[in-house]
């Protein structure tokens, strides 16, 4: 089954698309698109798969990226990796909170006695020291806000300057310092605790 993201991907390299095309706001975007989604959409996958913890979340975060790029380009485009590693990282951001507010309606319901459903569940194999490692870590990581998860996890994978990550997520680089410090402040404690 093709993704909507191949259908518009082809259309574009076939010469069709939005009425009108994009030469009007993006005169570049047309014979670019196609270059950009095979330069970026593995990189764009594993971020979103690292914030989100979720395969079938990160391939619709990578869809849904290039759609908004296809449906409403910006006039001005000058780094377009920047621009959709930056639409990616909002969109999982918002993604994992509102998983994050649908588990404490669910845990809500748990106390009111109301069946809540089946939770989603990341056990790892029991007794091997890499797999309680990566569990503990990974339970760490569940408890940092979206934002943060983001942070620690975006400065890992791609090693970006602190100005530019702060770039990313709107944030100033004092506060993305703190943010980080914190988060990992937090993840020591959490691993040193279990």
């Amino acid at each position: 089954m093709e993704t909507l993201v191949t259908l518009k991907r082809d259309a574009v390299r076939a010469g069709s698309g939005p009425p009108g095309g994009y030469d009007r706001r993006m005169p570049s975007l047309q014979t670019s698109l196609p270059d950009l989604y095979e330069r970026e959409s593995a990189t764009l996958y594993r971020l979103a798969l690292r914030i989100t913890g979720s395969r079938e979340d990160a391939r619709d975060l990578v869809q849904e990226t290039f759609v908004k790029l296809l449906r409403d380009p910006p006039r001005d485009l000058r780094r377009p990796e920047a621009w959709v590693r930056t639409i990616l990282t909002r969109a999982a951001i918002d993604r994992c909170r509102a998983r994050a507010r649908e588990r404490e309606r669910l845990r809500e319901a748990e106390l009111d006695g109301l069946p809540a459903g089946g939770e989603i569940s990341d056990d790892p194999l029991p007794g091997l020291e890499r797999a309680e490692a990566h569990a503990r870590l990974q339970s760490g990581l569940a408890q940092l806000s979206a934002l943060d998860r983001t942070l620690v996890l975006t400065r890992a994978a791609e090693d970006l300057p602190l100005e530019e990550l702060a770039e990313r997520v709107q944030l100033t680089e004092k506060a993305v310092r703190n943010r980080l410090s914190r988060a990992r402040a937090f993840l020591k404690a959490h691993l040193e605790k279990e």
